[in-house]
């Protein structure tokens, strides 16, 4: 569809009689996918539809300017996640803007940073202290991996001394009756220590996988 030109008009030009224009989108047609303004009314997210030359704009509606376009290729400003073709046919905005839809390829969840484009990453605990030493620990954990992505991977690492020093924990058990899937490892440290801390490291293969981690807890038991 296209954009009622009575409503907006996507080429640059002042305010006229009172109707709210709005800047130039990204991409090179003027042909309408999707448009949706986030919950808070301060930006408009437009994705037009073509082939080749679609893109999804962030319109700031206070400024009626094109501050991000978001490409299969390269975003501008660079940063956030990639489309998985330029041709969007729908759009899942809340706060920020949450899945894009396009022709061939499906939905895609977007990120809300420039987090969403990494390829490795540590999820840490806070330090626990406990009242005696110990030199051994289990955790258990669940957690989802994407099965398309062979590449994505979940570490357990795990500390006696406030993080200063960490040790990777050995899988002795997997758990398919629970769901998500529930991961037991047992750590070992060099030295007693009392300040716990967990690290779980966590690697996929590709930046355009919609791979993600489902949930993380641990329940730790000291020796």
């Amino acid at each position: 569809m296209k954009l009622d030109t009575e409503l907006y008009n996507l080429m640059p030009r002042r305010l006229e009689a009172g109707r709210r224009t709005l800047s130039t989108v990204g991409g090179a047609t003027n042909v309408v996918g999707d448009a949706k303004p986030d919950l808070n009314n301060q930006f408009l997210y437009v994705g037009t539809n073509d082939t080749t030359n679609g893109r999804v704009s962030k319109i700031d509606l206070n400024a009626d300017t094109n501050v991000k376009t978001y490409d299969k290729a390269t975003n501008v400003p660079t940063g956030g996640s990639n489309l998985v073709n330029n041709d969007t046919k729908s759009l899942g905005v809340g706060y920020n803007l949450e899945t894009v839809a396009s022709a061939t390829g499906g939905v895609k969840t977007m990120g809300v940073d420039n987090y969403s484009t990494a390829t490795s990453g540590n999820f840490v605990s806070k330090t626990v202290t406990t009242a005696e030493s110990f030199s051994q620990a289990y955790i258990w954990s669940q957690y989802t991996l994407d099965p398309s992505d062979a590449s994505n991977t979940v570490q357990a690492w795990a500390s006696n001394d406030g993080g200063s020093n960490y040790y990777q924990c050995n899988l002795t058990n997997t758990d398919t009756s629970q769901t998500p899937t529930e991961y037991e490892y047992f750590c070992q440290f060099n030295t007693p220590g009392s300040s716990l801390k967990t690290k779980f490291v966590m690697a996929r293969g590709s930046t355009k996988t919609n791979t993600y981690v489902h949930k993380i807890w641990y329940f730790l038991d000291w020796l």
